[in-house]
């Protein structure tokens, strides 16, 4: 695994490889990195298009459980391609806080993308924006921070402790 540090935004490759890809473990994995990135008094919203839920696209099951987690509807793009502003669907975005939450989320779309942001918080204002990304060659997560310098500051020292070893740092700022 090997995080990549830019200057606008860092890169975490394969952040899903090897022992992590074997069933439950791989979603307690990846939601234990999504965790890294929230401190106790924020959490994640995650959206997912409107339509999905209108149209039925989504096993009863998640469609319950993101129902009982909206927070609010509206476009908002957070994704990383850029997008015309009069195509931007309405997204349902849910508060997921805790492991089995994230969990659950990720079971649903294991490519997720969300914000972390404090309580009382506006969108706006996320602390990081984690988008999951399917490359060529490995699954990456793109992170954005609000505050400079946060990401390194809060962030990577539970990365090191969660991964030790397998995670790799390279500077190219």
């Amino acid at each position: 695994m090997r995080l990549v540090l830019y200057s606008l935004w860092y890169h975490l490759q394969n952040y899903d490889e090897g022992d992590f890809f074997d069933g439950l473990q791989y979603y307690e994995n990846v939601a234990d990195i999504i965790d890294c990135f929230m401190d106790d008094d924020e959490f994640a919203l995650i959206p997912i298009a409107e339509s999905f839920i209108k149209d039925g696209l989504i096993e009863e099951q998640y469609e319950q459980f993101i129902r009982e987690k909206i927070v609010f509807t509206r476009k908002e793009w957070i994704y990383n391609t850029p997008i015309d502003g009069d195509t931007i669907p309405n997204f349902i975005w849910y508060k997921v806080k805790d492991k089995d939450e994230v969990i659950n989320a990720l079971k649903f779309d294991f490519l997720f993308n969300c914000v972390v942001i404090k309580t009382g918080s506006s969108i706006n204002e996320a602390s990081f924006i984690l988008n999951a990304n399917e490359d060529s060659d490995y699954n990456s997560l793109s992170i954005r921070e609000k505050e400079k310098g946060d990401f390194e500051k809060r962030v990577l020292p539970k990365l090191k402790k969660l991964l030790g070893n397998k995670l790799e740092v390279a500077d190219k700022r």
